[in-house]
């Protein structure tokens, strides 16, 4: 754990930082803040504030490059996929660090898997890198 002690306009801050993934996502936490400082008469100030803190997951984030777009089925369709956690502090890999990739295709009007000109379902399982490229025909 981290302390810094800013002073700012006249104020004293002190901030506590915690480690990431330390505390668990949907949990509640109370902090209390106690502060106190000798009084020029020889008496105590006091004061106490007591917070509390939330921790929220936020969802992966994802996206697909090259869809919502007609294709012709003549045509090699490539999609590129994206997803990382914005929860995760680094550089892009520790982002993506640990996400699985599945792909799944379905027909917009009837709900079912994809298939192609013979009549053959589609294999997205097939497919675990963010990148897919389904044949013409």
């Amino acid at each position: 754990m981290e302390t810094i002690v800013e002073k700012v306009a006249e104020e004293l801050f002190v901030t506590y930082s915690v480690e990431p993934f330390t505390l668990l996502p949907g949990t509640f936490h109370l902090v209390l803040i106690e502060s106190q400082v000798n009084g020029s008469t020889n008496s105590i100030l006091s004061t106490s504030k007591l917070i509390e803190i939330e921790i929220i997951k936020q969802p992966l984030f994802t996206t697909i490059l090259g869809g919502n777009r007609l294709s012709g089925y003549m045509d090699v369709l490539t999609l590129k996929g994206d997803a990382f956690d914005p929860n995760v502090e680094g550089n892009d890999a520790a982002k993506r660090e640990g996400i699985t990739k599945v792909w799944t295709c379905k027909n917009v009007f009837t709900n079912e898997d994809c298939v192609n000109r013979q009549n053959q379902t589609i294999n997205m399982a097939a497919f675990t890198d963010l990148t897919v490229t389904i044949p013409a025909g």
